[in-house]
């Protein structure tokens, strides 16, 4: 029931301030813009200063996609970017079994370079990388934005497509298919030298991060994350909205991060909570530690004397994609209502726009956390 309910308007289960001088983004596609004026003029900026390209990773007998972000090398040539992005209605509809659905329709878009540059100087070293993980019905692009920004600051970043992929544009090959396996496979084939790793992930994919084996010594951070603990040694950043429509639906069904941060505490790991996305990580540096930064209507003075609304479940992600989804999927809501599906925030967020607000504060923020673990260990 509820993955038919997240059918339409959802990419998930369950930019910093401009800058004074222009720079621009490497990669090895021609510019274009959506189709909607308005959305090509929001993604028409100046764009970090960073390497991209879009490879595979062989995961049993499917092609698994992967995005690699990297800092700038001396042979690269400097071209504007655009990411391929693809929305596939029809095939996400059998995945989901409600095959009368099969009929709707794909949609392929190039995004522009999300142009969001490191405000600050994390110490990254070389072979430090960083893994993104999307959401249920996401992308490998839901966060383009912290991606160019990680990579300017010196990581090199990984986001391999996942299997409930809104593309949909390759079968999982079983068990072999699985978020791990690809995982594991993108670390294996694609940096089998890295050094230290580190892993994001918004909605499902901040499941993934919470439940991968293994050391993450530069951090996870789990973004609108259906918290239910973590009893690793890793540095964790959890972020969460008291107005995420997934937040709410698992909080009935007795999933609540407040909770399992107060239990963690009981069981020796204790989390630092702050309201102020400006607050997580900031101050002196040292050993990265976990933080939870919770947006709540009782804690978030800061956007109540803006009148500014909480994030919703998509608030989190990258504008461009989000642009995109309400380019494509708007047109399908009155139908989506009318079948009584749940549409997880798209609705909300068609009405408040506020990524780039939310990037604004979240980005510099996952900047410092992964600039603190990189600059206070030297794990492997």
């Amino acid at each position: 029931m509820l993955q038919t309910t997240l059918l339409v308007g959802t990419v998930g289960l369950c930019a910093p301030p401009p800058l004074s001088r222009r720079v621009v983004l490497r990669g090895a596609q021609p510019l274009a813009a959506l189709s909607r004026p308005a959305v090509a003029q929001r993604s028409a900026v100046s764009c970090s200063t960073v390497d991209y390209r879009s490879t595979t990773v062989t995961v049993g007998t499917a092609a698994v996609p992967v995005s690699i972000w990297s800092p700038p090398s001396a042979s690269s040539s400097v071209t504007p970017l655009s990411y391929d992005y693809r929305i596939d209605l029809g095939r996400i509809a059998a995945k989901l079994k409600v095959g009368w659905l099969g009929w709707l329709p794909a949609k392929s878009y190039k995004l522009a370079c999300a142009g969001a540059a490191a405000p600050e100087a994390p110490t990254a070293k070389p072979g430090d990388a960083i893994l993104f993980t999307h959401g249920f019905l996401g992308s490998r692009f839901d966060m383009a934005h912290v991606c160019e920004a990680l990579a300017a600051a010196g990581f090199t970043v990984l986001a391999p497509e996942l299997p409930e992929s809104l593309a949909a544009s390759f079968t999982p090959d079983g068990e072999a298919g699985s978020r791990a396996a690809i995982v594991a496979a993108t670390r294996s084939q694609l940096l089998p030298d890295a050094q230290r790793w580190g892993v994001f992930g918004h909605s499902a994919g901040a499941g993934t991060v919470l439940t991968l084996g293994g050391a993450y010594a530069l951090g996870r951070a789990a973004l609108a994350p259906g918290f239910r603990g973590f009893d690793g040694a890793d540095p964790l950043f959890l972020v969460s909205s008291e107005a995420d429509g997934c937040d709410q639906l698992l909080k009935s069904s007795g999933v609540d991060i407040a909770e399992s941060i107060e239990a963690d505490a009981k069981m020796g790991r204790p989390t630092d909570i702050v309201a102020d996305p400006r607050l997580a990580f900031a101050g002196s540096a040292g050993a990265a530690r976990r933080c939870a930064l919770l947006y709540s209507p009782t804690l978030s003075t800061r956007l109540a004397q803006e009148g500014a609304p909480l994030p919703c479940h998509i608030s989190f992600l990258w504008e461009g994609v989000n642009d995109a989804m309400i380019d494509f999927l708007a047109p399908l809501l009155p139908l989506a209502k009318g079948l009584g599906l749940f549409v997880l925030d798209f609705d909300v967020y068609m009405a408040q726009r506020d990524s780039a607000r939310v990037a604004d504060d979240l980005v510099p923020a996952l900047l410092r956390f992964y600039g603190r673990s990189a600059a206070s260990t030297d794990e492997t």
